[in-house]
């Protein structure tokens, strides 16, 4: 049994979250949420490019974490892939991008400006950016649709494929 000193990790994945240490009040967060209504503003569908919001970092001697989820629609039985629709998010900090799930030993996400692969398996990303990293305070969050082949959201978009998300930035305004 392995214990590490951060999350999320090979051995404990996410581990019990500590609610009360995201959502305090002493440092800004910023909540998106998908649109379930006809105009789909946080809602993708096949053909459809990134989601992008700029931020500023609201104290530069914490850590900024983000963290994406969504739920993907149920594959076919015996299908090779459990993902149906996948997407990724990343944080832009100049020249320099972060992706969810890209975490170094310290649990930290890995600052690169070299095309790495987002994270293919899961439906929870996680940005975990070092206290003071983000140069000049502000950076770009970006949610990509890799695949939308599914029908993630009932009774919207007709008989599209589609897919809703919601994002949380800790310390961020």
């Amino acid at each position: 049994n392995t214990t590490l000193p951060h999350r999320p990790s090979v051995a404990q994945g996410f581990g019990r979250p500590n609610l009360d240490a995201l959502f305090q009040t002493t440092v800004g967060g910023r909540y998106f949420d998908e649109d379930h209504t006809t105009g789909g503003a946080r809602r993708f569908v096949p053909g459809e490019g990134s989601w992008a919001q700029n931020l500023v970092v609201a104290n530069s001697t914490k850590e900024v974490v983000v963290a994406l989820v969504y739920t993907d629609r149920y594959a076919a039985i015996g299908a090779a892939s459990l993902n149906v629709n996948q997407l990724d998010v990343k944080v832009w900090d100049g020249g320099y991008y972060y992706l969810g799930n890209t975490l170094d030993s310290a649990g930290y996400s890995l600052r690169t400006n070299i095309g790495l692969a987002g994270d293919t398996h899961n439906t929870v990303e996680l940005i975990r950016i070092r206290p003071g990293e983000i140069v000049g305070g502000d950076f770009a969050l970006e949610v990509v649709p890799v695949s939308i082949n599914g029908k993630a959201v009932p009774n919207l978009d007709g008989t599209s494929s589609n897919q809703d998300f919601a994002v949380y930035v800790f310390n961020a305004q």
